[in-house]
């Protein structure tokens, strides 16, 4: 029943009785510092998982009470204890005062005990040498332990930190990707309403030429009806004379007649074309290129490099090539790909052989890594020792079937 109520009454973290006891909004009971620690780097409660804060952790004046009799009945059993091992500090075979310590068998004995077949050729030592070793190695052990926890110390020191900078350092490259991706939004959105204002205005000049054109059909038409209105009207008289006289003298047949002349031969059927010209079949392509040249690389184009780039380098059906740099580059000999470096040589499996290899350099960690540029699948990074500034080794071979095209962004 005591070990249960020490066990509910111990800190999940740190597995001791519980110092300066607080309890989380969700129930769940800790250690002051222990939960402070564990909280400032996960906002959850290391039970249930719940979302907890700093802020909500509330005193337990209970378990304070509960902790401070626990230990004192651990103090008084400690005692008791030690009473009764000292009333019982005599020989159980021999009733002798307990005088002597094996080291052998590293208990108490008496000095009947010492002349007994059981400890022959036993080590010995008077109860106060022994005590004082047992001391000093007590004290050895806890050196011993007090060393490795500063050890341990240092090491959650050094992991806390790289905690709180691995945070630092994903926020700062979420911020770098949202300014990077609004900047292309912003781009993207710019060539979007200009493509889609020329094709508005395209729209609207081939609709004024095709409605220009529409009214000067349908005017010909009108008069060709307004013609056609009035020599039917003529057609309908059925009295010879008028009709004829009609027709003979300057009447409205005889102008009709007159003002009639075909039109259909003057006219034509406007047909513009609408288009986007190379945008209309290679508009991600040409849009891409664009914002390639818009949103250009910081860093300068120069034959040495301190910080972070990019290449792409057309490798085609060439079988010998060597890219990267000096010292750490990977090879193609013949269909065989291996990386070199540090001296040291790796073989790759190479499922796809690539048409256009990727570096990505990055000095600051002092890593190469190699892209299969058609699909942007990654095929190997490795660390090179160089000191910087680094140079780079693009080569391919002596038999060439293609230049050496690179693509630096």
């Amino acid at each position: 029943m005591a070990s249960c109520l020490s066990e509910e009454l111990a800190c999940s973290i740190c597995l001791s009785l519980f110092t300066e006891p607080v309890v989380l909004l969700c129930g769940h009971s800790f250690c002051r510092e222990c939960i402070s620690k564990f909280l400032f780097n996960q906002p959850q409660c290391p039970t249930c998982r719940g979302p907890a804060q700093a802020q909500d952790l509330r005193s337990s004046h209970v378990l304070k009470t509960l902790v401070e009799k626990a230990k004192e009945t651990t103090k008084q059993k400690l005692e008791y204890r030690l009473d009764k091992e000292r009333a019982e500090f005599l020989c159980l075979e021999h009733d002798e005062k307990l005088k002597l310590f094996c080291i052998t068998d590293q208990q108490l004995i008496c000095v009947i005990c010492r002349d007994s077949h059981k400890h022959d050729r036993h080590q010995f030592k008077p109860v106060s040498e022994a005590s004082a070793l047992v001391k000093t190695e007590l004290q050895n052990l806890i050196s011993k332990i007090s060393t490795d926890t500063e050890a341990l110390h240092t090491l959650v020191s050094r992991q806390e930190q790289l905690i709180s900078k691995t945070k630092e350092r994903s926020a700062e490259l979420q911020t770098l990707v949202s300014s990077e991706f609004k900047k292309m939004y912003a781009f993207l959105r710019k060539k979007e309403k200009d493509l889609q204002d020329k094709v508005k205005n395209d729209e609207e000049e081939a609709l004024q030429k095709m409605n220009q054109n529409l009214n000067n059909i349908q005017e010909a038409k009108a008069e060709n009806k307004k013609i056609t209105d009035t020599l039917t009207q003529i057609l309908k008289m059925t009295d010879t004379e008028p009709l004829l006289k009609m027709w003979s003298e300057d009447g409205e047949a005889k102008a009709a007649k007159a003002s009639f002349q075909p039109k259909n031969n003057k006219f034509r059927v406007e047909e513009p074309e609408l288009h986007l010209g190379p945008y209309e079949s290679h508009l991600q392509m040409f849009v891409w290129k664009e914002m390639i040249q818009v949103l250009p690389n910081s860093t300068q184009s120069t034959n040495t490099f301190t910080e972070q780039h990019y290449w792409e380098v057309y490798v085609g059906v060439q079988s010998d090539w060597e890219l990267g740099l000096p010292d750490t580059y990977l090879k193609n000999g013949s269909g065989q790909f291996q990386v070199l470096a540090s001296g040291r040589s790796t073989s790759l499996e190479v499922k796809t052989k690539p048409q256009k290899v990727g570096l990505y350099l990055n000095c600051l960690k002092k890593e190469l890594s190699f892209y299969n540029a058609d699909t942007m699948e990654l095929m190997h990074t490795a660390t090179f020792s160089s000191s910087l500034p680094v140079c780079v080794h693009f080569s391919l071979g002596k038999r060439r079937h293609n230049p050496l095209v690179i693509y630096k962004y």
